[in-house]
């Protein structure tokens, strides 16, 4: 439903362009696939090839990218307790020099701390970031030119939407089929009504977007 009221959302604001129920059913389509075939990973290269060509046309420069990293100094103050074990573990080996920056990035999560470490790794460049979630908790992930989000107002102009989505539901599946029974699952899916997926998110949307006009009138 979280998915389902994100796509409505973004219908509203016109980062997708697409009808709303359409889009709900996109994702409702690729969740049921998904629950039939037992779960599936995706793999662009091969099998999704409308994806694997959205994805291709993002790829930021690399130049670029690593000329990004390498413009932030290096970091001269100690790193909170933990981290910079973390991120020589996250290298795919231990021991190689390198250096760590500070990154200030996205968007929901700005004003938290990102610490990354930039080392060569047999004649290629390797990143690893650890960003800070809340207090005494960390994650941590690769960086590099090919690893990145696609957001909705950059994909390219042959769009693919329903493809997108359909495949968005297909992965909310996968998660799903990792922590409960296929068969309860379809069981649960197949007992809705036809547009109760549609009519859940709708009203979900409405309420954020009630709360969102709330909360800017408090801070503005």
């Amino acid at each position: 439903m979280r998915l389902a009221t994100s796509a409505l959302i973004a219908i509203d604001y016109h980062d997708l362009d697409l009808e709303p129920k359409r889009a709900v059913t996109a994702i409702l389509e690729g969740y049921r696939e998904a629950l039939e075939a037992g779960g599936h990973a995706f793999v662009l290269a091969e099998h999704q090839t409308e994806l694997r060509d959205m994805a291709l046309d993002r790829l930021r420069d690399p130049q670029r990218f690593w000329d990004k990293l390498d413009a932030l100094p290096t970091l001269r103050t100690p790193l909170p307790k933990g981290v910079a074990r973390m991120l020589e573990r996250a290298l795919p080996e231990r021991n190689l020099p390198g250096r760590i920056v500070h990154r200030v990035a996205g968007v929901g999560s700005l004003g938290r701390q990102r610490f990354v470490v930039l080392a060569q790794w047999r004649g290629g460049r390797v990143a690893r970031e650890a960003k800070a979630l809340a207090p005494s908790a960390w994650v941590l992930r690769r960086l590099a030119p090919d690893c990145t989000r696609i957001p909705l107002n950059e994909l390219p102009k042959k769009r693919h939407e329903e493809v997108l989505l359909h495949a968005m539901g297909w992965e909310t599946a996968n998660i799903h089929l990792g922590s409960a029974r296929p068969k309860s699952l379809r069981v649960d899916v197949k007992r809705r009504g036809k547009l109760w997926l549609h009519e859940a998110a709708r009203l979900m949307a409405d309420a954020i977007e009630r709360d969102w006009s709330v909360w800017r009138k408090a801070v503005g």
